[in-house]
């Protein structure tokens, strides 16, 4: 073939040529459906590139007291787009904002709203029964507080002034500051940036004017996404620092429900003095040889928590046996051989004077008519048997005066209170989220003024909102302090010191080792109480070598050896199954500021900022 044929054989005209009908059909509705999709969106950027910002002049006057009089004037071109004005969202970063007012160049007021949502103050501007087109002037006017930052060597005014969120190009920007006395430049800091967020861009310049105040001014026009940023520091003494006192009333107005929160704080602590603080006794905490007044795991355990937790029960289990009760047999079961439990029954416990009321009742609730049981059939069954063992538990300790009131009903008298106002946030928080659908169809309604656009603002304010979550701390505290409400006696107060005492001579175990040979059986008479202490390892460390065969009331495989951490292993794994027997299923249990100036300032960085657009 020649090359002239070779070269028109690539030629597009005759590749063209050599498609078939169909596929010159496809291609061809191919390039008009891709010609008309490039058209409209053509269009769209014509319509929206047609609006732009001649001129974003800021003017700040910065106060004594270190607040902020911001004027911000913006010259909004709208071209022949037909809108009803602008909208201005500033970011509220560790400041305040409140709006004063918003004029057209003849001081004609403007109408508005003001939003605060999602971290933004929101200003919309216009009128949504009005449309305009053109060249329109807003100036905006509005108070800072916090918008000045302190340091060591001098105080200084980082501010984001345009924003680097506009969706229009920004052809012009300054911004003016008026400090509260005239400096020279030499006492004076200075930087600014330009371009989009992060940029070290410094396509700006400063000036002190002839009236003594800073001036800054970019040197090109911004597009859309850019901003003009500036740094302006002076001398210590100039504004005064809020303290913590004013910094406080600031804060208050938006946020005065959190004092609902801080008057129930102050109303549960005094309670908490009055009725739940316990006596106080001056004398040292001394070890203590055997639990104080014969108290059992699950009572010595409420004396220390305030509470009894199924742990505790299983731990009562586990010092019944030791007490000659019932005898725990370690079984392989089923297919798997997997390890279980046995439960035997050795005495008439109906008859047992030894025996508490909540001992009798849980060996009555296990056993029923059986002489025998699998741990594993246990599982998940007491749990509803629980509730009423623990409450004999403490009608026990209450009936022996360690505690002015029942320490459940001192619990109850506040958690009842929780339960309640509870109750009234979630069906608060319900109606809110009834009432979502409903709010966007009044907040897209045209009317601004209506009794329905009053009561979405309200909902949707974030003072509603800070109501919202200052209950649920209101909540958490009055549950917080239901845990220190129950107040005990003198007699109490002396019982819990020794309580701590004997704690104390199960975690320093290894001390007394030399008259643990004298003494038998001491190790499993008080293991029960070293595992509510969560000390079993240390109390079966001290009995390494010295005890050389398992206790009569437990059978198990220990190999060859028997050694005192391998029948603790069993033992915790068997108490653990126990405590599964009193959850229900599925529950769980468990036991147990920088500088603008140094390289730090950047476009779009310090406060302010943000962006707008038309609407």
């Amino acid at each position: 073939m020649k090359l002239e044929d070779q070269k028109k054989e690539k030629h597009p005209k005759f590749l063209f040529k050599n498609f078939s009908m169909g596929k010159k059909r496809v291609v061809f509705l191919a390039i008009l459906i891709l010609a008309l999709f490039s058209f409209g969106f053509c269009q769209s950027n014509f319509s929206f590139s047609q609006e732009r910002i001649k001129n974003f002049s800021v003017e700040i006057t910065v106060n004594k007291n270190s607040t902020l009089l911001i004027k911000e004037s913006i010259v909004y071109d709208f071209g022949e787009n037909l809108r009803h004005g602008i909208y201005r969202n500033i970011p509220l970063l560790n400041i305040k904002i409140k709006a004063i007012k918003v004029v057209d160049e003849f001081n004609n007021p403007y109408p508005f709203k003001i939003e605060r949502e999602s971290g933004y103050f929101k200003i919309k501007i216009g009128d949504p029964n009005k449309l305009i087109t053109g060249e329109h002037t807003y100036n905006i006017y509005y108070e800072v507080l916090g918008g000045v930052r302190f340091f060591e060597d001098h105080d200084e005014l980082y501010w984001n002034v345009t924003g680097n969120e506009w969706q229009v190009p920004i052809e012009k920007a300054s911004v003016l500051i008026h400090l509260p006395q005239k400096l020279s430049q030499e006492n004076l800091k200075f930087n600014c940036f330009t371009g989009p967020f992060g940029s070290k861009e410094k396509s700006c310049f400063f000036k002190l004017n002839e009236n003594g105040d800073g001036e800054f001014k970019s040197e090109r026009r911004l597009d859309s996404g850019e901003g003009l940023t500036i740094v302006f520091g002076w001398p210590k003494g100039i504004v005064k620092k809020p303290n913590i006192f004013e910094r406080f009333f600031w804060n208050l107005k938006e946020n005065w429900p959190f004092l609902i929160s801080f008057f129930v704080f102050v109303y549960l602590f005094i309670k908490w003095l009055i009725k739940g603080k316990d006596p106080r006794i001056k004398k040292p905490i001394v070890v203590e040889y055997e639990p104080p007044d014969n108290l059992r795991p699950a009572e010595m355990s409420l004396i220390m928590k305030q509470k009894v937790e199924p742990f505790d029960i299983a731990a009562t289990i586990l010092d019944l046996a030791v007490r000659g009760y019932i005898k725990i047999k370690e079984v392989k079961r089923g297919f798997w051989r997997r390890k279980d439990y046995m439960l035997i029954n050795l005495t008439n416990f109906d008859k047992e004077k030894d025996l508490k009321l909540y001992e009798r009742e849980l060996l009555m609730r296990i056993f029923k008519d059986k002489s025998a049981i699998f741990v594993s059939e246990l599982k998940n069954k007491l749990y509803k048997d629980f509730k009423e063992i623990a409450e004999m538990v403490f009608s026990g300790i209450s009936s022996r005066n360690y505690y002015f009131l029942n320490p459940e009903e001192a619990k109850k008298q506040l958690l009842n209170i929780a339960e309640k106002l509870y109750i009234v946030l979630y069906l608060s928080i319900l109606l809110l989220y009834a009432l979502t659908p409903f709010i966007g169809i009044v907040k897209g309604t045209p009317e601004p003024h209506t009794v329905y656009h009053t009561l979405v603002d309200a909902i949707t304010s974030t003072s509603f909102f800070n109501l919202i979550f200052a209950g649920v701390i209101s909540v958490f505290l009055f549950w917080f302090f239901s845990h220190f409400m129950p107040k005990r006696t003198l007699i109490g107060t002396e019982v819990f010191r020794k309580i701590l005492g004997f704690k104390e001579y199960i975690k320093t175990a290894e001390k007394y080792r030399v008259q643990f040979y004298e003494k038998e059986n001491i190790f499993e008479k008080y293991l029960p109480y070293a595992m509510i202490f969560g000390l079993t390892k240390k109390w079966a460390k001290a009995f390494e070598g010295i005890y050389q065969k398992p206790p009569s009331w437990y059978e198990g495989e220990f190999g060859s050896t028997f050694t005192i951490s391998v029948f603790s292993s069993s033992i915790a794994s068997c108490l653990s199954n126990l405590t599964t027997s009193f959850l229900p299923r599925g529950g769980f249990y468990s036991q147990s500021s920088i500088s603008g100036f140094g390289g730090g300032g950047f476009s779009g960085g310090g406060s302010g900022g943000g962006g707008g657009g038309s609407w």
